[in-house]
């Protein structure tokens, strides 16, 4: 069966893609690994930290590096 309206979320972020992930992707479109979630973690702990806004875009750079 496909799930269509289903996200398949692995929340590791090494390898960026599971064998999870792959078998996933025969039942969903929408399968993702965790480093966004690592991204928007890291993006709200500097925030707090710093006390001003960090741009998304800054450590997505930094990550794909």
């Amino acid at each position: 069966p496909t799930f269509p309206h289903t996200a398949f979320i692995d929340v590791v972020y090494a390898p960026a893609e599971t064998n999870w992930m792959a078998e996933m992707r025969v039942h969903s479109n929408r399968v993702a690994n965790g480093l966004q979630m690592l991204i928007w973690q890291a993006k709200l702990q500097l925030e707090w930290w710093l006390g001003h806004e960090i741009p998304i875009a800054v450590l997505q750079n930094a990550v794909d590096q």
